[in-house]
């Protein structure tokens, strides 16, 4: 692995849990084994492949980008797309467990570094045989993209969004009429202009609102990432749950998480605040110094009651509680699994609602 493709597998992990990027990714036909990507990245139905190139001799730098990016990686992303579609084939990591869904849309980009940061390249190239474009990056604009974006499920529909124009290279004025009633100008000279019209295009509305604070985002997106490392499966899936909802989502979720802890740091109590994702409550818990264990067992038991009367399809729960550490400013996450059929309720339906619908309110 070359040091550019170490260092976009890196970045890539900033944003993607560390299990969804995979690194030497081959493929084995009969005998012979070849290279199927230099990175790929697995996100709920599809997978982002990379072919990665450095620039590492004094050629012209024009020159080199038509024949190494143009030419050859062009050439190696349509023979990663054939890999994929030979199902006789076998795609693996050699560096960790990779089970491939041949189901999954590919999504081709192609990722270079070179010393000179102003050269300009066109964002994209357009295969014939494959009928669709495939998105180039420099690797200063992939890293501008990863922290403007921020948020996985976004980072994939920005790649799609970027192979819809050519234009941010232009210096031009850009008219977007994302709607009948909407039209957005934006003056576009680089790929962080670019990151933050798809932003402001794709969720206008929640600007508007004054519900997206991007800052908010960052804070939560960093805790969430601090469990990354953990092994268990069962936090896994929590990630894989949080980390699957697009930035407004993230954004009103990050806005009711944040109004908790800044209760708890007031020392005042404040109710758990509910995530519901298919069959599984996510319970974010938050409580002061002054409140009891025993109070706060009860405080939860009483949500976990209410919760699954609202949200009848629940079977599992995950309750993740933020405390204060002792310098009274930073917060530590613990997490815990529970099964609905394991818990030994003490209250009953009727006292859940009566706390949450009478006394709360």
């Amino acid at each position: 692995m070359t040091e550019s493709e170490q260092i976009t597998s890196e970045i890539s992990k900033k944003v993607f849990l560390n299990d969804s990027v995979y690194t030497n990714v081959y493929v084995k036909d009969d005998s012979q084994e070849y290279e199927f990507c230099d990175c790929m990245i697995e996100f709920e139905n599809c997978y982002v492949i990379f072919q990665i190139k450095e620039k590492t001799t004094s050629s012209n730098e024009v020159a080199w980008f038509k024949d190494r990016i143009l030419k050859k990686a062009k050439k190696q992303i349509k023979e990663t797309i054939k890999y994929y579609e030979n199902t006789s084939n076998t795609i693996f990591s050699k560096d960790t467990f990779l089970e491939i869904n041949r189901n999954k849309k590919i999504i081709p980009v192609i990722v270079f570094a070179m010393e000179n940061k102003k050269f300009e390249y066109s964002n994209r190239i357009f295969s014939k045989s494959l009928n669709e474009y495939i998105s180039i990056f420099s690797y200063t604009d992939f890293q501008t993209m990863l922290n403007s974006i921020k948020v996985p499920f976004d980072v994939v529909q920005y790649v799609c969004f970027r192979n819809c124009l050519d234009l941010y290279r232009k210096k031009l004025m850009y008219i977007d009429e994302v709607d009948e009633n909407t039209t957005i100008l934006s003056n576009i000279n680089n790929e962080f202009d670019f990151s933050k019209h798809f932003l402001s295009r794709t969720y206008y509305e929640g600007y508007i609102k004054n519900i997206i604070d991007d800052e908010n985002i960052d804070i939560i997106l960093s805790m969430l990432k601090s469990l990354d490392n953990d092994n268990h499966e069962q936090n896994k899936k929590m990630l894989n749950d949080l980390l699957s909802f697009d930035y407004f989502t993230l954004a009103r979720i990050s806005k009711n998480i944040l109004a908790i802890l800044s209760l708890v740091q007031e020392d005042r109590y404040c109710n758990p605040y509910p995530v519901n994702i298919e069959n599984t409550l996510y319970l974010f818990i938050a409580h002061p110094s002054s409140l009891s264990t025993e109070e706060r067992d009860c405080y939860i038991e009483l949500s976990i009651i209410y919760n699954k009367y609202k949200f009848p399809n629940i079977d599992s729960i995950y309750l993740i509680d933020y405390s204060l550490v002792e310098n009274g400013e930073d917060f530590m996450i613990n997490v815990a699994f529970l099964n609905y059929l394991d818990i030994d309720y003490r209250f009953s339906l009727e006292q859940a609602r009566d706390w949450f619908e009478v006394y709360i309110n």
